[in-house]
């Protein structure tokens, strides 16, 4: 993912990779290791890709694929979405833990 500050006017956007991508519906954000064999991120991970994204005002996300993204909002999709993700697999609770350096 890339984090571009000055894009939206200011507002800031993300660019994201073939691993987390804006799903069909563009509320919701998805955090596979392997989209065609729907491997999911294990909590662990999910926590620190959110954790190291909270820091950046963001407001969208582009996908990779042009069709897809998040056009406002975008940090309380990514974040609803990791809610979303750590529940389905089990998981009590969001914790982005320490974040980097």
């Amino acid at each position: 993912m890339v984090h571009w500050p000055d894009g939206t006017r200011g507002h800031g956007i993300i660019l994201s990779g073939d691993v987390q991508q804006v799903r069909s519906d563009p509320k919701h954000f998805s955090f596979m290791d392997s989209h065609p064999n729907d491997m999911l991120f294990p909590a662990a991970l999910v926590c620190r890709i959110v954790g190291t994204d909270e820091p950046f005002d963001s407001n969208r996300i582009y996908d990779f694929l042009p069709a897809l993204k998040i056009d406002r909002d975008a940090q309380h999709a990514v974040a609803r979405s990791a809610d979303g993700h750590l529940k389905a697999i089990g998981a009590v609770s969001f914790d982005p833990g320490p974040r980097p350096p």
